[in-house]
């Protein structure tokens, strides 16, 4: 009720269930008051953090990056958002394939630890169900998105190269809004929209990858970190969309603040 006064919503979807049943599961939200972008927010947070944790020289000392690392990732968890899972599981992926192998053991011994902590708590029965839900698109969550993808590709191919715009759909069988950065940027800005945003980041990568055999290793690490972070976005963005919606344009700026901070370190 104090955060009202700043804005903050004090009615409606404030708190937030697994299957919005209040008899169930709460969801962790933070002061996000949404669920699935607080976990996309710590997907990519967490890896970059992860990426100072293991490095060379790191920006903080190891035992405290460890301690907001454990912490951001049982926060993770908690918001039970499987697409923000995978971002993180992608990100730290893309780490251990580029540079550091080792994280290969890492993430499975984390997994196991992670494993028995949700264990303790009593929700880890819970978890998995409604992941492997997910995963099976059996769930109410992902029968939706089913239906959110299958108009989006109508809406794209009806316009297919300038798309709808940020309105509504023109046609009355049509509904604008889909769970997915690039069939919201297909269905709002087309073909065409979706094409440069792939180009613009592309060439990002491209820039920052030229980098990583000449810097540093200090830079290295920094510009690694960009990029898992980005793969993380990248990956969460196949099922979600708030790093490509104005009502969540802190994500937005999270997102394309961490491109620029890529690009910052280039620039050096």
């Amino acid at each position: 009720m104090r955060l009202g006064r700043i804005g903050y919503p004090e009615s409606g979807r404030v708190l937030r269930y697994v299957e919005d049943d209040p008899d169930g599961l709460e969801r962790a939200i933070g002061l996000s008051v949404d669920p699935n972008s607080f976990g996309g927010m710590l997907a990519l947070v967490a890896v970059f953090a992860i990426a100072q944790l293991i490095a060379e020289k790191p920006l903080l000392r190891r035992w405290l990056l460890a301690a907001v690392v454990g912490t951001i990732v049982v926060a993770l968890l908690l918001t039970f958002s499987r697409a923000a899972l995978f971002g993180l599981i992608f990100g730290i992926s893309y780490m251990a394939l580029v540079r550091y192998r080792r994280l290969w053991w890492a993430m499975v011994g984390g997994g196991a630890v992670i494993t028995v902590l949700l264990l303790a708590f009593g929700i880890g029965g819970a978890f998995v169900e409604r992941f492997v839900a997910g995963v099976q698109f059996q769930d109410q969550a992902q029968q939706m998105r089913l239906a959110e993808f299958e108009n989006a590709i109508n809406i794209i191919e009806r316009y297919p190269f300038f798309g709808i715009g940020f309105g509504l759909a023109p046609d009355l069988d049509l509904t604008a809004g889909v769970s997915s950065i690039y069939l919201a940027i297909g269905q709002r800005m087309g073909l065409i929209g979706l094409a440069a945003f792939l180009a613009v980041v592309g060439y990002w990568f491209v820039l920052t990858w030229r980098e990583l055999g000449r810097r540093d290793a200090e830079t290295v690490n920094w510009l690694l970190g960009a990029q898992a972070a980005i793969v993380a976005a990248l990956a969460v963005g196949l099922a979600d969309h708030y790093y490509f919606n104005i009502e969540f344009s802190h994500m937005v700026a999270l997102f394309w603040g961490t491109l620029g901070l890529g690009m910052a370190v280039v620039g050096e």
